[in-house]
């Protein structure tokens, strides 16, 4: 299983959403594309055959901020000595603020009869062979009773300027929500036998939810402490194995 204080689960594709949606167990074929995700079968759902793991922390909160920059046309170098109306730059931080009464975690180790069936179903059989993605839902949580803050601030730099864009958007957690989930990627070994492992990249937070309490006290570590010598931006960019193309930096 996955250290509680690595980052291995994913934001859900929105808020609010039934915890219906994206089951524990359920497969799906990409971590990003609401159209994709939902698009899963249930029903493998109901052949777990392995320990079923439920852990509920009260009170959870926690804040989260990402970074991403976006340059189009040319380089920001060229940006600057250009007159090309066309080209531009975005600089986008995104703050998401969270807290609720009750998150429960429920998360499974999927057994090797369970990912057979997995890659013997019709559709995503078919879609393996042809190299595409599927995923297996390990892990999801499950908010109770509270409220998702998202927080955007988008600078558009161009040759005639910054256009400085921004919002925030509060959504209150009124009935139990699934706010993230975690998976496994299935595959083939090379003798053709169905597989699956953990796959955390780009993933936005830990399996272990942050109380309030726990907050505080971390509040008043200094740069030296265990905690805060992890602290400043971590960059990620690239092309990710799910197809998409992810760029940001994440202030830990």
């Amino acid at each position: 299983m996955f250290s509680s204080n690595r980052k291995s689960y994913y934001f859900a594709p929105k808020w609010p959403l039934s915890p219906s949606s994206i089951p524990l167990g359920s497969v799906i074929t990409s971590l990003i594309d609401e159209h994709l995700m939902l698009e899963n079968n249930k029903d493998l759902s109901t052949y777990i055959d392995t320990e079923i793991s439920i852990n509920q922390t009260q009170n959870c909160s926690d804040k989260k901020i990402f970074r991403r920059e976006d340059f189009r046309v040319f380089s920001m170098l060229k940006l600057l000595f250009t007159k090309t109306h066309g080209a531009y730059a975005s600089f986008k931080y995104t703050e998401y603020d969270y807290a609720c009464e009750l998150m429960e975690t429920r998360s499974f180790k999927p057994s090797p009869k369970f990912i057979a069936k997995v890659a013997a179903d019709p559709v995503f059989k078919s879609h393996l062979e042809s190299g595409f993605n599927v995923f297996v839902v390990t892990g999801v949580k499950i908010a109770n009773r509270g409220s998702i803050t998202i927080t955007t601030e988008t600078d558009i730099v161009t040759t005639m300027g910054t256009i400085p864009l921004g919002g925030v958007v509060q959504t209150p957690i009124d009935q139990p929500t699934l706010f993230a989930f975690q998976v496994e990627k299935v595959g083939f070994t090379w003798m053709g036998k169905p597989t699956s492992k953990p796959y955390v990249k780009y993933a936005d937070i830990e399996a272990k939810d942050k109380t309030t309490e726990n907050m505080t006290q971390g509040a008043d570590k200094g740069p030296g402490d265990e905690d805060g010598a992890n602290s400043g931006m971590e960059t990620r960019d690239g092309l990710g194995e799910d197809g998409e193309t992810r760029q940001s930096s994440l202030l830990m």
